[in-house]
């Protein structure tokens, strides 16, 4: 059995996707809640992301790829700047925090604001889409690698978030299991 705390206790969930049983714990006011300087921050999407991501002080390579995009405190790729990150660079968890809230709020949150109907969605939803696209990558939605998560956006077609979310996990690579886990945790957040 695997244990996803997300920032605040005491709500406990279960979920199942094959033999797998994930127990999710969950603050119900962590997640009705936005922050940031522009008090349009999702803030479901810090705790996921903080949760998947961890932190680490150091900067090291993709684990996918096993090199670059170099990466350091909560997954990011990049300095405030838009520089890249280098190997041997360190960051404390403070400026990791700050840095993280201001690419989610200044960086992601602007191009997914572009999605159709996102002033419609709820906080938990906004949320978990910024988490996915924290992941993925800021212009995922209408690129054609991503055609089945923006037909499902588009057409407001809710009841297929949690298999669309699933394909996004890189199936047969070394990942794909800490993806799988983050995706059912999105599609979790979004629909509750």
């Amino acid at each position: 059995m695997s244990l996803f705390l997300m920032w605040y206790p005491p709500h406990q969930f279960k979920l199942q996707f094959n033999n797998l049983e994930i127990r999710v714990i969950i603050h119900d006011k962590a997640l009705d809640m936005y922050g940031g300087k522009t008090g349009k921050l999702p803030l479901p999407a810090v705790s996921i992301i903080k949760r998947f991501e961890s932190f680490y002080p150091y900067a090291y390579p993709d684990p996918l790829t096993r090199g670059k995009p170099i990466t350091i405190g909560w997954g990011s790729t990049q300095k405030r700047d838009g520089s890249p990150w280098h190997l041997g660079e360190r960051i404390t968890r403070k400026a990791a925090d700050e840095l993280l809230l201001y690419q989610l709020e200044f960086d992601y949150l602007p191009k997914l604001r572009e999605i159709p109907g996102w002033n419609k969605l709820n906080v938990r939803q906004q949320g978990a889409l910024l988490s996915f696209s924290y992941n993925v990558g800021a212009k995922f939605y209408g690129r054609r690698d991503f055609r089945t998560i923006t037909r499902v956006l588009d057409w407001r077609d809710f009841k297929h978030i949690k298999p669309t979310l699933l394909l996004y996990r890189n199936p047969g690579t070394r990942v794909e299991g800490g993806l799988r886990n983050r995706r059912l945790t999105e599609a979790y957040v979004f629909l509750h």
